[in-house]
């Protein structure tokens, strides 16, 4: 938290460990997460009151990624360290959870490697 002054920012630093809750989900080539909500910002209950409402509005309350995109991407560079051209030619996300501090993403694919 700070103040801008002379093009500088004057304040003190804080970096609590904060948690959000959402709900994971799959569909098609896509995953994201809906419903975000910030559940609490610190142990320091006036933290909290201080933070809670300012933090909330940076939250985002969904987002979706092309997950195949991305791993075909990540492919592109595999003749580089193999010699092989490895492709993602389809993925299908059935879902997402979350058990613990663990993402489990349950899909199916085909990969063709040349």
């Amino acid at each position: 938290m700070g103040k801008s002054v002379g093009g500088a920012c004057i304040g003190i630093s804080l970096s609590p460990l904060a948690e959000v809750s959402m709900a994971p989900y799959g569909e098609g080539e896509s995953i994201g997460f809906r419903d975000a909500q910030l559940v609490k910002v610190s142990d320091q209950r006036e933290l909290n009151f201080l933070l809670t409402p300012f933090l909330s509005r940076q939250v985002p309350s969904s987002m979706k990624v092309d997950a195949a995109d991305l791993l075909r991407k990540a492919l592109e560079s595999s003749t580089v360290s193999s010699n092989y051209k490895v492709t993602l030619d389809r993925l299908k996300v059935h879902s997402m959870q979350i058990k613990g501090n663990t993402l489990i993403v349950d899909v199916d694919g085909d990969i063709s490697v040349k």
